[in-house]
């Protein structure tokens, strides 16, 4: 996949995030920072997973220290490449311009090439 970048503009996806129930495409935050990806708590409920008796994996905020559900959703897809049994965080990110974020556990399975001098992003297949 390749995204044209506007310079100072945060990276935003389309991704589409897979369930026990199905799927749901949300927005999200390409983020480096992010070890896991993110999906809202609600989103994570209707996917049919279980937030009860999901574990609970500290994460470090803008806003302090939180402990959120880890779930694996069965597939992410980013445009036409796609990843399966990702592990992700369920938090609802107040404030931010996505629903979700790309942390580093689905960004460092594929080929990922920022060409700031053509003001490009590539995501490959490995």
């Amino acid at each position: 996949m390749q995204q044209a970048l506007i310079p100072g503009a945060p990276i935003v996806l389309w991704v589409s995030v897979f369930g026990p129930r199905g799927m749901r495409g949300v927005y999200g935050l390409l983020d480096t920072g992010a070890a896991f990806v993110t999906i809202p708590l609600q989103d994570a409920i209707d996917l049919g997973d279980d937030l009860r008796s999901a574990p609970l994996q500290r994460v470090t905020t803008a806003n302090g220290v939180i402990r959120a559900p880890k779930i694996t959703l069965s597939r992410v897809r980013l445009a036409e490449l796609e990843a399966v049994d990702v592990p992700a965080l369920c938090l609802d990110l107040p404030g931010s311009p996505t629903a979700a974020l790309i942390g580093m556990n689905l960004i460092s399975r594929f080929n990922v090439t920022l060409d700031a001098t053509h003001r490009e992003l590539r995501i490959n297949a490995p």
